[in-house]
């Protein structure tokens, strides 16, 4: 089998590789949700107690934390694609 495909260790070193990375990426994501989930909630209790505006830092803390997405996302797509064309 190993004279039909020489290659076979690097790929599967290659397949973990990506695994791994796709399990961070994952717990970013989800680092990330919660981080939204929590200042969204921290938003609708000051808007129950009559504090209609998000505070200057979590609106900052929104951003952020959408740019952060985005990034994993972007970065998620260039290792695929990269992954591709191996």
């Amino acid at each position: 089998m190993q004279n039909d495909f020489p290659n076979q260790g690097l790929l599967y070193k290659r397949l973990e590789q990506w695994r791994t990375l796709q399990r961070q990426l994952h717990q970013l994501s989800d680092n990330i949700h919660h981080k939204i989930e929590g200042a969204y909630v921290a938003y609708k209790i000051a808007e129950i107690e009559g504090k209609n505006q998000l505070s200057l830092l979590s609106t900052e803390l929104l951003e952020e934390a959408n740019k952060a997405l985005a990034l994993a996302q972007i970065t998620e797509e260039e290792i695929e694609k990269g992954m591709l064309r191996q």
